[in-house]
């Protein structure tokens, strides 16, 4: 085979099919478009108003390969929370998962997970 085999392929025709199983793909297309959409300065004089907002504890996990929510986006609330003397955690998991990383590494977020809601 000229283009050769990748591991990849397996998992998205795996999840393809998994997916179209169990969920109306019309069920996507509204997802993407509250996604899409969703502007949580709506309302607010700025985005920095609206983050500052949030009031309690926050723990923030973010994956170093996820591209739908890059990170930057987060380091941005992060630093408007802590200059508002927000107590908040960020932790950034290296993962080669991309977004799927979420579901896959079960393991350092439950743990990342228990520790935040020991402390609260």
């Amino acid at each position: 085979d000229f283009f050769g085999y990748f591991e990849v392929e397996n998992y998205l025709r795996y999840n393809g099919y998994k997916f179209a199983r169990n969920f109306d793909a019309n069920s996507f297309l509204y997802i993407i478009k509250a996604m899409d959409i969703f502007d949580i300065s709506y309302g607010y004089g700025s985005f920095e108003e609206a983050v500052g907002k949030i009031r309690c504890k926050t723990l923030f996990i973010t994956f170093t390969s996820d591209f739908l929510f890059p990170n930057y986006q987060t380091e941005e609330i992060v630093d408007i929370l802590s200059t508002l003397e927000r107590e908040v955690t960020w932790e950034n998991i290296e993962s080669d998962y991309g977004h799927d990383a979420f579901l896959l590494e079960f393991d350092a977020q439950s743990d990342l997970i228990r520790n935040f809601l020991r402390n609260l």
